[in-house]
């Protein structure tokens, strides 16, 4: 599959590749349908342009870690199987970068899943809120993330 010429092997490869998409383009999708090679054209319409205009989004508050800047999910039995790498259902899914001048630079993208905050293990968005509500200003954080079907780490120091 290929998104805009990008070629796709994973949901976050497409994730990524739907987020970087300019929005006054259309988007082109090429793929492979049984032995039949297809394309489509979607044209793309901005639904939110700020923040604020999420709000009337479901449970959009208790997916945002303000202290990280990003937006996640849970992992469920339906996201595992689009998911590059080993099968494993811990950890969490960043959806979206909420980015603003006094946030954090973590290096998260959409698309990474986070599998575990200075070597503890994420089981949930929950986990996630949880660990992050004990650090403070100038603390060392390490996040073990999963990106393209690899391990890597990511460390910053909190505001």
């Amino acid at each position: 599959m290929n998104v805009d010429g990008r070629t796709i092997d994973d949901l976050p490869s497409f994730i990524n590749a739907l987020y970087v998409h300019h929005p006054d383009q259309v988007l082109k999708i090429d793929l492979l349908r049984g032995t039949q090679k297809l394309s489509v054209v979607l044209p793309v319409t901005v639904h939110h342009e700020k923040i604020e205009d999420l709000s009337d989004l479901p449970d959009l508050q208790q997916t945002l870690i303000t202290q990280l800047g990003i937006f996640v999910t849970d992992i469920d039995a339906k996201l595992t199987p689009l998911l590059h790498g080993d099968d494993r259902d811990s950890g969490v899914v960043a959806i979206a970068d909420a980015a603003g001048s006094n946030m954090v630079e973590t290096g998260v993208q959409a698309g990474d899943v986070i599998r575990a905050i200075n070597r503890t293990p994420l089981g949930s968005v929950s986990d996630l809120q949880a660990a992050v509500r004990n650090l403070k200003s100038g603390d060392p954080v390490v996040l073990q993330v999963e990106r393209g079907g690899r391990l890597q780490y990511l460390a910053f120091e909190m505001d």
